[in-house]
């Protein structure tokens, strides 16, 4: 537990802080809760911290975040451009990359968890609004001009203090004629309560990859409303009854594994479909994931062509065994035990991103120039304004 809060923006951070939500369409949001709670939680040497007792009403916050607030800063009103040096003239970009926050690799993670174009995202970055052809023939005001993100109204902001409140970053007194909030002695526990609870499409905690769309309904929908499951999702499984018990089995021993420090090589004993026989092999396990009707294990090392290669996925139902080795064992390879000392094995992360830039799932095979037509019914029925069209960004012609 701790009682400072000086975590840096990062997305999967702000993906907790809107409970899991549409980062996309949240992101202004999410970013507003960032700073406020540096407001109340930073660093002595953080320059949003404030001077706010344990016990403060939205006023105090307010008449010490803001220049000229009791002006300004009203219940029902958006506030003008009246101060450069009022915090509701930064924009979202200034917020986010202010500090020493890769701006590229944070670009690079939102867009693998989202389909939009980058060109969208700096738009966004500055505006907090998404181009679309509509906004571009309106000139009506966007909801954050010039994507000032606090300059929104105070309902808006204490709106923001109420999702604190139920994070329990905060404790809310309604009791007393204007709503007090109360400090918490310890902050909730990032790692383990907001970032890793269950993640639809978060880029490293994934249940499912390819769509924030899917992953945002699923969030919604997991619990069943008033005792009721309103949303399912089927999958194929060509997996046997008998092989269903394997992949029982296997994922339980990879998880005993890969919560040991470090992570063992493995011999496998493996049924390859493209040898058409039995062979022994030595990985590194990575990660499980779903692909195509079954479960495989994406690891590094040898492929059943007994080739050396960062990644090759092997199908769970068809390993016959598992034995745990050392890293001293000398059935270990070389190039393996070297990669170990360097600490250059593939990560979970780095496949989902493969993965998403990729046709198919064997993402480590050559890449090649691919050639996709459509009948032009079926185009515009199916593939216009689909997630394969705005991905390649091609006219459907």
């Amino acid at each position: 537990m701790s009682s400072e809060f000086d975590y840096s923006p990062s997305v999967k951070l702000l993906h907790g802080l809107v409970e899991g939500h549409n980062l996309k369409q949240l992101l202004p949001k999410a970013v507003r809760l960032w700073v406020i709670l540096r407001s109340i939680y930073g660093s002595n040497n953080d320059e949003v911290k404030l001077e706010l007792a344990d016990k403060f009403t939205y006023l105090d916050w307010r008449n010490q975040f803001f220049k000229d607030a009791a002006g300004e800063h009203k219940r029902d009103k958006i506030p003008s451009l009246h101060n450069t040096d009022c915090r509701c003239a930064k924009n979202l970009e200034n917020w986010l990359f202010e500090s020493d926050l890769s701006r590229d690799k944070w670009i690079e993670y939102f867009l693998n968890l989202y389909v939009v174009k980058e060109k969208d995202l700096e738009i966004f970055l500055q505006k907090a609004v998404w181009p679309s052809p509509e906004e571009k023939n309106n000139k009506k005001e966007a909801p954050f001009p010039a994507g000032r993100i606090f300059a929104c109204t105070g309902k808006n902001l204490q709106n923001d203090f109420k999702s604190l409140v139920k994070l329990g970053y905060l404790k809310e007194n309604k009791k007393a004629k204007i709503t007090k909030y109360l400090k918490v002695s310890e902050l909730p526990q990032l790692e383990d309560e907001t970032i890793n609870k269950i993640d639809f499409g978060s880029f490293e905690n994934q249940f499912i990859s390819q769509s924030a769309n899917i992953a945002y309904i699923a969030q919604e929908y997991f619990k069943p409303i008033n005792e009721v499951q309103r949303f399912a999702i089927y999958v194929d499984y060509i997996v046997s009854p008998e092989g269903i018990d394997i992949v029982d089995q296997w994922s339980s021993k990879l998880k005993e594994i890969w919560h040991k420090k470090p992570v063992n090589p493995l011999k496998i004993y493996y049924e390859s479909a493209s040898l058409y026989r039995k062979i022994t092999r030595i990985i590194y396990p990575v990660c499980l994931y779903y692909f195509q009707r079954a479960i495989y294990l994406c690891a590094h090392g040898q492929t059943p062509i007994n080739e050396y290669i960062d990644c090759y996925n092997y199908r769970l139902d068809r390993i016959l065994e598992i034995t745990e080795l050392t890293w001293d064992e000398a059935i270990v390879p070389e190039e393996m035990y070297k990669r170990y000392l360097q600490g250059r094995f593939y990560t979970p992360d780095n496949i989902n991103y493969e993965l998403r830039m990729a046709w198919g799932f064997d993402f480590y095979k050559p890449i090649n120039t691919m050639l996709l037509r459509f009948e032009r019914n079926f185009g515009e029925d199916y593939i216009k304004d689909s997630w394969l069209s705005r991905c390649c960004g091609e006219k459907i012609v």
